[in-house]
């Protein structure tokens, strides 16, 4: 009887018939699709693991971004609460200036007001002091000697 290679070269070993080569490329592809899986994998997990760290980073900012929104609120609250404060002070203040207002006007006295002066005294210069050198006018009047 004859032995057969899987070659199809006629040798002494036993022959393993086709099905065996059929069944080694199966394996050496399937072992080859193993490999390319076990590499995607690991480049998908890198990819994976730089992902979650940049959602760790992310997710620290927006932590971070909310805190100062919260302080930031707190102020604006605070600041709210003392702009309600004066506007009531000042409305405080306004009423007690309305009452003084009307105090100091029911307590003044009744302004009279003084007669007018019909007569008006008019004084243009030191030729004044003499009669006799100013006209009623005001004009100064030279007399000759």
């Amino acid at each position: 009887f004859f032995f057969q290679a899987e070659d199809g070269i006629r040798d002494s070993v036993a022959s393993r018939g086709l099905g065996d080569v059929y069944k080694r490329q199966l394996q050496d592809e399937l072992n080859s699709v193993k490999e390319n899986f076990k590499e995607s994998s690991r480049q998908y997990d890198i990819q994976i693991n730089e992902w979650k760290l940049k959602l760790k980073e992310n997710t620290s900012t927006i932590d971070q971004l909310s805190m100062e929104k919260k302080r930031i609120e707190e102020i604006v609250k605070a600041e709210q609460t003392t702009i309600t404060e004066l506007q009531g002070q000042i409305a405080d203040l306004k009423k007690l200036n309305q009452k003084s207002t009307e105090e100091v006007k029911k307590k003044a006295p009744v302004h009279q007001e003084k007669p007018k002066s019909a007569f008006c005294l008019l004084y243009t210069s030191d030729a004044a002091d003499e009669r006799s050198s100013v006209d009623l006018g005001g004009r100064r009047i030279i007399k000759k000697k």
